[in-house]
């Protein structure tokens, strides 16, 4: 073996020892790959609370929950149809039954409860009554004959009466003592999910389940939805957009009113605003300029046009 080969042979080496030495690091690292993508389903589920309640500004709730699930069911059945490579994961007979309550607590009631309820108190009384699915769910596991320890419930207790003391502050509130009503309501169905989901979770791929629950959820949550997705002024949102796309000059509506930027009024609608602050971020920011609309609202058949 020459000088060269030797070299080589010993670079090689020291190659492994640095791969050796890093691998526990790497193995450690992935020993917590659940938990954080568990905070990181966590965090977003918890900005959805504040971004869906700023976006009842202009859209009413079920009209939202109706784009929502038509998008969301196009787009399940896609990654479906991607993952099994164009054939539809076939499923028993006998599991229809509890496809159609899964959707139906899942999707439909929560669905109806979180949107409605969310619309009638604050995002964070909405996520504090919603978070409570834990506790419904071992109360329904109590019911089946599953045990659970003195430890567990005794955390439950503590959670639960805090709850109670939120609460208790808020009886001079009756609208907002509906939607937490509705907020819990919707907690309720969503730990009797996971119940009934647990079967289809281990019998069915993940994308074929949530696909198929998702559908069973949908149909009845569109139908309830429809009227209000016909009734919601979706013109007014989209000359609101075309203002974006005019800059400094100003949009008008077929019925006369206008959109145009301007600094001086303060009532802009937080979901033009946030589409202003994507679209023109260094401009928003330097000249203050938010879209606004002179009138409340458009007619649903409101189009833009520039002068």
């Amino acid at each position: 073996m020459n000088v060269g080969q030797k070299e080589g042979v010993a670079v090689s080496k020291r190659i492994e020892q640095r791969q050796a030495a890093a691998r526990p690091n790497a193995v450690a690292l992935w020993a917590f790959g659940p938990e954080v993508a568990q905070f990181v389903v966590v965090s977003l589920w918890a900005s959805t609370f504040v971004v869906t309640k700023a976006a009842f500004a202009e859209v009413s709730p079920l009209a939202f929950a109706f784009v929502r699930f038509a998008l969301m069911t196009v787009l399940a059945f896609g990654v479906l149809a991607l993952r099994s490579r164009g054939r539809l994961q076939p499923i028993q007979r006998a599991d229809l039954p509890r496809f159609v309550v899964a959707g139906l607590t899942g999707y439909t009631l929560y669905q109806l409860g979180f949107v409605l309820g969310l619309d009638r108190t604050s995002p964070f009384s909405s996520s504090l009554l919603i978070a409570m699915v834990p506790f419904f769910t071992l109360i329904f596991l109590a019911q089946r004959g599953e045990r659970t320890t003195r430890r567990v419930w005794v955390g439950l207790g503590v959670g639960l009466a805090g709850v109670v003391v939120f609460l208790a502050d808020k009886w001079g509130s009756p609208g907002s003592l509906v939607g937490d009503a509705l907020s819990l309501g919707a907690a309720v169905a969503f730990a009797l999910y996971g119940l009934v989901n647990r079967p289809l979770v281990r019998a069915y791929p993940p994308e074929a389940y949530t696909a198929y629950a998702l559908l069973a959820g949908a149909i009845p949550l569109l139908a309830i939805s429809l009227p209000a997705a016909l009734a919601q002024p979706w013109g007014a949102i989209l000359c609101g957009l075309h203002a974006l796309e005019l800059g400094d000059r100003a949009a008008r509506c077929s019925d006369g009113q206008h959109v145009q930027s301007a600094g001086a009024d303060p009532e802009w609608r937080p979901l033009s605003a946030a589409l202003w602050g994507a679209v023109r971020p260094r401009e928003a920011a330097r000249r203050g300029m938010r879209p606004r609309w002179t009138a409340d609202r458009a007619p649903p058949s409101a189009t833009c046009s520039s002068r």
